[in-house]
């Protein structure tokens, strides 16, 4: 059966897997920041580019050309029944009932700096009314939309409230629950916080990554926020494909609504400083771009966002964030960094065998004397751009374990031991030096690859490897070959854990006799017998240390 090729999505290179070529799998995510399931295909960019009719990369272009999207993706927060929006029972601005008591030029200096004026925390608190009856107000550096703890860009919602005439009702409650939602942006793997409400400290390797907003509403605490959710959306958008409750719908029915599948997403819709932000690439860097105060942009925007993945919908987004805003021929990666790429590839092709990329996606290198080594793209010692690992582990590491498992037979997983772990690594400190800094990763890795494939070499530049390679392989009386450890230490070093074994073993009985002897005279000799036994094992121990 002929293998079918495909091109590699960054590099280019021909390839027998679907989207990526096996160095591009590991190095793509270490250049962009960006695992490989949230970078967008580029080909499907184009089905966008022809909805929004191919606008050019500028910003206001870009924006405009959501004119061509159609009207019923605009709309989703439009009242078309003209509700009247029921009155609340006290209004406590009822002389002043306009928004702008909370949204003022002076107030936004307030919601960044604080302030210690009575009257305005006052005013602020009191709040303001939407248009559709909804509460707004402010306490404790927190917003407030009828009592729930909200998102808010309030600077761009008073400029649009400013400008809205009356033409159109909005649900602005809706809107502002699922914006807020939307821009929750809650870190990877990290627990806690409130639904609407997160405070994040985004881990290095999910730099740019966050749960999807399904993910994030706990439904078991949340229950009554998302039921509420569910009644603000009309029976028609819960039955229309293109809107997000209906897939969300599907993913959160009663058989598995308390653990939802696991989606993580780019980060995408920002608040920042009160202004409504998106996240895009400009050239060859990321930049959040204002999102212009247009409620129909606001309105297609949050519907993409809470799609999920692999949604037509949520894929338009991640192409706008990658490829609209920036040259259309400007691809995933740098030539640079192609470049750097195929320099890696050409030495992984050329070591015979000696250096590779195996199925869990890791650089195997053989050196001279048999040591191997692994590299992984990564944070490394003192900031290097990788690290390296080795499977070779000294006898007495694994002297250690192995008394360390034996003394602990009832925990024999606690603390992962190598004997458990026969191909256990351990990482070299070899930092990368400041001429490598300089380089793409992929030049760089390819040169530690050469390193390694010529350790014997290597060594005398690199003092971390030499250290590690020494205790392996001997200098013979002129200095010019290398052997392995002598065998018949490797023998001595098996006899002494044999004799452990023993003496453990030995241990485990009289402990096990102790336990059922209720004899005073007979326990004192047990226990005499256990501490004999306890003595040698620590000198077996000690004599061992001595011959390293």
């Amino acid at each position: 059966m002929m293998n079918i090729m495909n091109k590699c999505l960054a590099c280019e290179t021909d390839t027998n897997k679907k989207h990526w070529c096996s160095i591009c799998e590991i190095i793509i995510p270490e250049i962009t920041d960006y695992s490989l399931e949230t970078i967008p295909n580029k080909k499907n960019s184009e089905s966008l580019r022809k909805i929004l009719d191919y606008p050019d990369p500028i910003i206001r272009d870009v924006w405009k050309s959501f004119n061509n999207i159609d009207t019923s993706e605009k709309s989703w927060f439009i009242n078309d029944n003209n509700l009247r929006f029921k009155k609340r029972l006290f209004d406590w601005n009822e002389n002043n009932n306009v928004i702008s008591t909370i949204f003022s030029d002076e107030d936004g200096e307030v919601f960044t700096n604080n302030t210690t004026d009575i009257d305005i925390l006052r005013k602020l608190q009191r709040g303001g009314v939407l248009p559709d009856g909804s509460h707004i107000s402010w306490a404790s550096n927190i917003f407030f939309l009828d009592g729930e703890i909200v998102n808010l860009p309030y600077r761009d919602l008073m400029e649009i409230l400013s400008n809205n005439n009356g033409k159109k009702e909005y649900d602005w409650k809706q809107m502002i629950f699922l914006l807020s939602l939307a821009t929750s942006n809650e870190p990877v793997d990290t627990p806690g916080g409130h639904f609407f409400h997160r405070r994040s400290n985004k881990k290095s390797n999910k730099k740019f990554q966050c749960k999807h907003p399904v993910n994030i509403l706990d439904l078991k605490n949340n229950s009554r926020i998302y039921a509420a959710i569910r009644e603000m959306i009309s029976r028609e958008l819960h039955e229309e494909p293109n809107y997000w409750i209906n897939s969300w719908n599907r993913v959160l029915n009663e058989k598995n609504r308390i653990y939802p599948r696991r989606f993580t997403v780019p980060i995408s819709l920002i608040i920042d400083k009160g202004k409504l932000m998106l996240r895009v690439r400009r050239d060859d860097k990321w930049r959040k771009i204002r999102v212009p105060r247009d409620l129909e942009i606001w309105s297609v925007l949050i519907n993409w966002c809470l799609m999920l993945p692999g949604n037509r919908k949520r894929d338009h987004l991640e192409s706008l964030q990658n490829y609209l805003f920036c040259d259309s021929d400007m691809e995933i990666i740098s030539d640079t960094e192609k470049n750097g790429i195929n320099f890696l590839r050409g030495i992984l092709d050329n070591s015979n065998g000696m250096a590779r990329i195996d199925d869990k996606k890791r650089i195997l290198v053989e050196g001279k004397y048999g040591v191997n080594y692994t590299i992984l793209p990564g944070k490394g010692a003192h900031g290097s751009r990788f690290k390296v690992l080795t499977d070779v582990v000294t006898d007495s590491d694994r002297m250690q374990d192995e008394i360390f498992r034996r003394l602990n037979r009832r925990f024999p997983d606690f603390g992962g031991g190598l004997s458990s772990q026969r191909n256990r690594q351990k990482e070299l400190c070899i930092v990368e030096e400041p001429h490598l800094r300089k380089l793409v990763i992929g030049d760089a890795i390819g040169s530690i690859v050469m390193a390694l494939l010529n350790d014997d070499e290597s060594r005398k530049k690199i003092d971390t490897l030499d250290k590690h390679l020494s205790q392996f392989v001997n200098k013979d009386s002129n200095n010019n070959d290398r052997e392995i450890i002598d065998l018949e230490r490797r023998a001595e070093i098996d006899r002494i854990l044999q004799r452990i074994e023993h003496e453990e073993y030995m241990i485990q009985r009289l402990q096990e006799r102790i336990h059922g002897d209720f004899n005073e005279r007979r326990l004192a000799v047990l226990r005499n017998q256990l501490e004999v036994l306890q003595e040698s094992l620590r000198r077996l121990q000690r004599d061992f240390d001595g011959m390293h």
